[in-house]
């Protein structure tokens, strides 16, 4: 790997603006106080939280439903104002519209590098306006489309002329987004970990400030710098963002800022719990990510994790997502072999109002995505009030998407 130059924007360091909170008011089990402005939520426990327990009814399926569709490789989906999904085929790649209904009503996009044209589909959005954004991770650059699918803009973020790897959250009223950025400086050899940054930008996509910094995802450098390994059941930054809201927070413990457009709002967290891994639990680790690979690389591939580690301890949840009126949704860390999720939801303010559980997607491949920027694959894929719009896959690895109706109790 080779070394890239770090200095950015000034980073504006949280610790900053949050003091400690004193314990007043919240339901049983949270503390709500507000500090330099910023709402902070204490939680003693997320599971044994006394919420509500929702139930899903399926709307439809785009396996099963009125238009079947196939996805070659999800990239992204994003439930819009009407209810209508719209789905980002990453290796087609194409952007699929459906309606409330789950009918097929355009599909648009090729292979290119002109307007309108996608080399890899990473991340689709909508901003507060409406306005649909479609990211290319392969060419760092963001398209803006309208509902009916006609392409608006093209918009790269200036970074100096770096390649530095970033990832848009959501899309503000005045124009500019808010986005996640990983730093990757040469790393000596060891146990590691870069940092992620959340900057946002202006209309014309030129960063105008970066408001926080979390350490990234554990990796373990080899002695000669050329490998970053894998490290089970590792601790990493995790974030979520639709509209002007961002969610950002590390795995290491219980402890998520809430960002609107630039600004702190809500930041929620929780006494470390720290859930050990069993030698079953590792040597079941060791063996599920060994099986990733052909029979003829597992030696080579066995010899580099054992550079490595394995943790001894569960992260503190494994999963985020946000809706547009900023509701959070923690997903807990899924075991190996673990086949259902269970996600605690929490109101724009910190109050927790319920709980859902959600078939779990796994993965093909086990902590084998080093970079930060692009995060684990779980199964929520959207939230809004009433519905969510989950990933699934069927026995023969073949993804599809549910979307479905929230029943509160």
């Amino acid at each position: 790997m080779s070394a890239i130059d770090s200095s950015i924007a000034p980073i504006t360091f949280l610790a900053v603006l949050l003091a400690a909170c004193n314990g007043q008011g919240g339901a049983p089990g949270v503390s709500i106080t507000d500090s330099a402005g910023v709402r902070v939520v204490e939680v003693s426990s997320v599971r044994n939280l006394d919420v509500p327990e929702w139930q899903t009814r399926l709307i439809y399926s785009t396996v099963s439903g009125p238009s079947p569709v196939e996805l070659f490789e999800f990239g992204d989906a994003v439930l819009l104002a009407d209810s209508s999904l719209l789905i980002g085929d990453r290796r087609s790649p194409e952007l699929i519209f459906l309606d409330s209904r789950g009918i097929v009503s355009s599909r648009m996009g090729r292979l290119g590098e002109g307007p309108g044209e996608y080399t890899n589909i990473d991340r689709v959005g909508v901003g507060i306006d409406g306005t649909v954004f479609v990211f290319d991770g392969r060419q760092q650059r963001t398209t803006l489309l309208d509902t009916a699918g006609t392409v608006l803009a093209v918009q790269r973020v200036d970074l100096d002329g770096r390649f530095l790897p970033y990832m848009p959250l959501g899309r503000f009223a005045r124009g500019g987004f808010s986005a996640v950025l990983e730093m990757r400086p040469l790393l000596p050899p060891g146990l590691q970990r870069d940092a992620l940054l959340l900057i946002v930008t202006d209309s014309l996509s030129q960063v105008v400030d970066t408001v926080g910094q979390w350490p990234g995802k554990e990796r373990h450098v080899t002695e000669d710098g050329n490998r970053w390994l894998q490290v089970g059941y590792a601790r990493t930054a995790l974030y979520a963002g639709r509209g002007q809201y961002a969610l950002v927070g590390t795995t290491d413990s219980l402890d998520l800022t809430l960002f609107e457009e630039s600004t702190p709002v809500l930041r929620l967290r929780g006494p470390p719990v720290p859930i050990p891994v069993t030698a079953a639990e590792r040597d079941a680790w060791a063996t599920a990510f060994l099986a990733q690979y052909p029979e003829p690389r597992r030696p080579a591939e066995r010899r580099l994790m054992e550079q490595s580690t394995i943790n001894g301890t569960y992260p503190a949840f494994g999963a985020l997502a946000v809706s547009r009126s900023g509701t959070i949704w923690i997903g807990e860390y899924a075991k190996l072999g673990q086949r259902r999720r269970q996600w605690t939801v929490f109101a724009r303010d910190g109050t927790p109002v319920g709980r859902l559980d959600l078939p779990i997607y796994v993965p093909r491949h086990i902590e084998t995505e080093i970079a930060i920027t692009y995060s684990p694959s779980h199964e929520l894929v959207d939230v809004t009030a009433n519905h969510v719009a989950i990933l699934r896959k069927d026995a023969f690895d073949v993804q599809y998407v549910e979307v479905l109706e929230i029943l509160r109790s």
